[in-house]
């Protein structure tokens, strides 16, 4: 299966299940596995959870907060 193939059966699932808008994740793996680069990135909560992530990852970090309320 191609990954154009891929994405069309994903973007199928989405709409069967009632998705009417991608959001950030949902387009970041469609770029993935098309083979277009996305930023590695972690989705932690906490001081040291940022500083271990930092760690893993390099600095510098960007920090992006996210939520239903923000």
């Amino acid at each position: 299966m191609t990954g154009l193939e891929r994405v069309k059966e994903r973007i199928e699932r989405y709409i069967a299940a009632g998705v009417s808008s991608l959001n950030e994740d949902h387009a970041k793996e469609i770029f993935r596995q098309l083979g277009m680069p996305v930023v590695e990135e972690r989705k932690v909560a906490g001081r040291e959870a940022v500083l271990a992530a930092g760690d893993e990852l390099g600095y510098p970090l960007a920090l992006k907060g996210i939520g239903k309320n923000i």
